[in-house]
């Protein structure tokens, strides 16, 4: 290196001196052999980074992926009490698959595409959800999951309240933008969602009853808060073969509206 270096300024008129005394050796130099000196003296070290020591976020492909049936992702408009007004985000669901997971998660890669015309910012994530008690005792026992995914959703379960409607919204952290079609056609991003359950804040932290269920609905919301209907499922069956707001209207207490419930649910009333 340090020859290479000479070269290079070779065309540098120089000079070299040496001098030696009791404080040590002295060296004065100019052009090209200043060069060499000085490079000779001082050679930079390169640190050498071993592979694998760089950390790196990165998502698991799914265990045993399997398609969700696109008819059984449709959500029929049925009229709810007290239903809110929404407005449907040109933002779709083009498919969906289900992984293999262990108990109390499920995974979910969600295949979003944007046929319009504008630039969509997706920025948070609502979830509807409902437990139901089975009429025999059990003893499944569970314990809370640590979310471990890019976009862990979970459901706080109470034994105590079941057939009570629950909801939460949110933040999509980091959010998605997705850019507008163009001639290629139209956007397309990939999600992978992972929805969880845990007794958190409950009396007991297992299922006093089976056969039991957790029927849920997840829904994105955009920067001008119109909704992407992403899927309705069982926790227990997967798919739901009817709309989710219909077997609210089934499950929930006649004598209870929507609003009351979700009070109920946030701790609001008794």
């Amino acid at each position: 290196m340090s020859l290479a270096v000479a070269v290079i300024g070779a065309t540098i008129p120089g000079f070299l001196n040496l001098d030696w005394n009791l404080k040590g050796l002295v060296v004065r130099a100019g052009g090209a052999l200043a060069l060499f000196v000085l490079t000779f003296i001082s050679t930079p070290k390169v640190i050498q980074v071993e592979k694998g020591t760089i950390e790196e976020d990165e998502i698991s492909p799914l265990v045993q992926p399997a398609l969700i049936s696109m008819q059984k992702l449709i959500s029929f408009i049925v009229p709810a009490v007290n239903a809110e007004e929404i407005a449907a985000s040109p933002v779709y669901v083009r498919s969906a698959l289900k992984g293999v997971s262990e108990a109390q998660r499920s995974d979910y890669d969600i295949i979003l595409s944007n046929n319009s015309d504008e630039q969509i910012l997706l920025t948070s994530f609502r979830v509807k959800w409902i437990y139901i008690r089975g009429p025999f005792s059990s003893v499944n026992y569970g314990a809370a999951i640590k979310p471990i995914a890019q976009y862990s959703l979970p459901l706080f379960i109470d034994p105590d309240n079941a057939k009570i409607l629950c909801r939460r919204k949110q933040a999509m952290y980091p959010p998605i933008l997705m850019p507008p079609r163009n001639e290629s056609g139209p956007s397309i991003t990939n999600v992978r969602i992972e929805m969880l359950y845990s007794f958190e804040g409950s009396r007991i932290d297992w299922h006093p009853s089976t056969p039991w269920d957790v029927y849920y609905k997840v829904e994105i919301i955009d920067e001008k808060d119109r909704v992407i209907e992403v899927l309705s499922q069982s926790w227990n069956e997967g798919s739901l073969e009817a709309p989710f707001e219909s077997i609210i209207l089934n499950i929930a207490p006649d004598n209870i509206s929507e609003k009351e419930m979700l009070e109920i649910c946030d701790g609001k009333k008794s």
